[in-house]
């Protein structure tokens, strides 16, 4: 952009661009720091239900098993007895599960959405007041745009920008494809 214009204030304002704009990014990505946490606690979370599953499915083998060889001896009321205590074990750990997850999504959205929301509008305040111009002082004598060099320069940011839109966007589905909350 600076070798686009040839003026005084032109400097000045690219000048001014820089300095915010680093400033800027750096406070954006310090934004995203506590959703990354967040999705980490999440990941620990689902890899913890996953341990779930698997103790439940060994527990409930070890039901049947039990339930098989005491079944010959009690005439089959063992089993009857047995898969009852197998059903209400099974609701009770979901009913605890459930409490357990909405629980740990209350947590990790406080986590996330609190600090983005915080930080959010401490970056629009920032970006809201920064400055325009830095260092010009009085009229300028001249200016100069080489406009080949501006719609170039649109043209780098609109292809960027349709990255990162693109990159978000997948970004997002794939957060939201992940099942999260047992139903």
């Amino acid at each position: 952009m600076p070798a686009a214009f040839k003026a005084g204030a032109a400097r000045s304002y690219t000048t001014a661009w820089n300095d915010t704009r680093e400033q800027h990014m750096q406070q954006l990505v310090d934004l995203l720091e506590p959703a990354a946490t967040g999705i980490d606690v999440m990941a620990d979370a689902v890899v913890a239900l996953k341990v779930k599953v698997i103790a439940e499915l060994v527990i409930t083998a070890a039901q049947i098993a039990a339930a098989i060889a005491t079944a010959a001896l009690t005439l089959g009321l063992s089993a009857a007895a047995n898969a009852a205590i197998i059903a209400a074990r099974k609701a009770a750990l979901k009913i605890a599960t459930n409490v357990a997850i909405e629980a740990l999504l209350g947590q990790i959205l406080s986590m996330v959405i609190e600090p983005l929301t915080e930080g959010a509008v401490a970056l629009v305040g920032a970006i809201a007041d920064a400055p325009l111009v830095e260092g010009a002082m009085g009229e300028a004598k001249e200016f100069q745009a080489d406009f080949a060099a501006l719609e170039q320069a649109a043209g780098d940011i609109e292809s960027t920008g349709a990255e990162q839109e693109q990159l978000g966007a997948q970004y997002v589905q794939q957060i939201a494809s992940l099942q999260i909350i047992q139903g």
